[in-house]
């Protein structure tokens, strides 16, 4: 059974919202719904993936990134 929720959101992101669910043909809650499932089910994911990689590449520092990312290249 859905339960009706009420939020706040800035006007800006509800037009935004209105907007892209209009262009994916959805309703303003069925879009909601399909964005907070794909955002919490992607952002876990994302994390283990980054923690995975982090494993694989090498420490650097700041300084070391900064230098790298001015001469053009990554590590």
């Amino acid at each position: 059974m859905a339960k009706r929720v009420l939020i706040s959101l800035p006007d800006a992101d509800l037009r935004r919202i209105d907007r892209v669910a209009r262009d994916k043909g959805l309703s303003r809650s069925a879009y909601i719904r399909q964005a907070s499932l794909v955002g919490a089910d992607g952002s876990a994911a994302a994390i283990s993936e980054l923690n995975r990689l982090s494993k694989l590449l090498p420490s650097i520092t700041t300084k070391q990134a900064i230098a790298a990312r001015d001469k053009g290249r990554r590590f």
